[in-house]
This record gives structure tokens, C-alpha cells and sequence, in this order.
């Protein structure tokens, strides 16, 4: 019997709608049960430096609702936006306007990277956090007010300087830091520390952000 994916073998299928430069698609795959098969969208390319104007443009409404009409076609059970600046970058009405439009293109449910941390953070019933970016500042700042409508107060934030390519800051573990840490984007700060044990990468009691 088929699943609601539209599979007979099993698998469930999620659509990810993803920006023109994503590369972290084996990093998607790497936390992915054997049974949820991955289908990923590009947003078209936009020559934009990365900034608020890029993150404006890759999460445009139009452009989300776009790329969602093109997964739908293989039926995924849900389709996720997995841009968390393209997310944030309007603020809470922002990214509910992003899962409406995704909804209204065909997808059966949405959900947003930047939706997925509110959700997290009121699970955890986290009040207060520092916050490590790939980000510019311009962007960093954005993701601040994003939280501050969550009801989050940021105690500080980091913004790692990278002004393009913010993905070539290789995914680590890393101890967490006195405080609740948010880290966009998979992007670790810079001195944390690595450990692996024979079956996979794990926390090292040693490591410091």
C-alpha cells in the first residue's frame, strides 16, 4: 500500500526548497532516516553578494512558491524551506507569509528552517540566548529582531565575518557554551574543537565556542 507520499516502497519523501548556492546537501542527507528520501529545489541564481538584499531575494514569496510547485510533483509528505536567513529576514510574518505561499503552490505541509527554530526554542522554553552567525551583520541583526519577536532576548551575537560562501566553514561538534547557543545554518564558531569516535562525530567535553 502506498504511504502518503504516494510510495509503494515505504519511503517518505520531503521536498526541500533550498537558495541557488546551498552546498550542504550531504550534511541534509547525513541526519536523514533510511526510510525519508530527500528531494531538493534550487531558487534561480541571483548575482548578490550575501546580504540582506540576497536573503530578501531568495526568500521572496513568489520565487518560494515557484521552486515548491516543482517538488511537488513527486509528492512529498511535507515540504521544508531550508534557508534560515531567507526565513527570517521579514520577521515572524515573514516566514508564516513563506509556509502560506508554500501551501497555497501545492505542498500538503511547510515548514521553514527559521519556523523550526521558534519552534525548538518554545519546546526547550529557552528565555534567553548568545547567537553565532555565518552572517554579515546587516543579517545578524535581522535574525536578532526575528528572535526579539519570538520573545527571545539575544545576550549577545556573533557575526563570523564571512562575506561570501558562508557554507566553507567546515561542520563541527562542539561542547555547549555556558548559555543556549543558536548556530544558523550549521555553521560552527571557528575554535571549536573536533572529536570522532568509530560510529560518528560526538561532543568533545574539551571543546569550547
Amino acid at each position: 500500500m502506498p504511504d502518503e507520499s504516494g510510495r509503494a516502497s515505504g519511503l517518505v519523501g520531503i521536498g526541500v526548497v533550498v537558495p541557488y548556492d546551498f552546498a550542504l546537501d550531504r550534511e541534509l542527507w547525513r541526519w536523514t532516516p533510511e526510510r525519508v528520501a530527500l528531494h531538493l529545489t534550487r531558487t534561480p541564481y541571483e548575482d548578490i553578494p550575501v546580504g540582506v538584499d540576497q536573503a530578501l531575494t531568495i526568500g521572496d514569496v513568489a520565487t518560494v512558491a515557484e521552486a515548491t510547485r516543482s517538488v511537488r510533483l513527486v509528492e512529498p509528505a511535507v515540504i521544508a524551506y531550508g534557508c534560515t536567513s531567507g526565513s527570517f529576514v521579514t520577521g515572524r510574518e515573514g516566514e508564516a507569509a513563506l509556509r502560506d505561499a508554500m501551501v497555497a503552490a501545492g505542498a500538503r505541509r511547510a515548514v521553514s528552517t527559521s519556523g523550526a527554530l521558534v519552534r525548538a526554542i518554545e519546546t526547550l522554553g529557552i528565555g534567553s540566548m548568545a547567537v553565532v552567525t555565518p552572517y554579515p551583520d546587516a543579517v545578524g541583526a535581522r535574525l536578532e529582531t526575528f528572535l526579539a519577536e519570538t520573545g527571545v532576548k539575544v545576550t549577545g551575537t556573533r557575526n563570523m565575518g564571512l562575506t561570501g560562501r558562508i557554507w566553507t566553514a567546515p561542520p563541527t561538534w562542539c561542547a555547549p557554551p555556558r548559555r543556549p547557543a543558536v548556530t544558523p545554518c550549521s555553521s560552527p564558531a571557528p575554535t571549536c574543537r573536533r572529536t570522532t569516535s568509530s560510529r560518528r562525530s560526538r561532543p568533545s567535553s574539551a571543546g569550547r565556542c
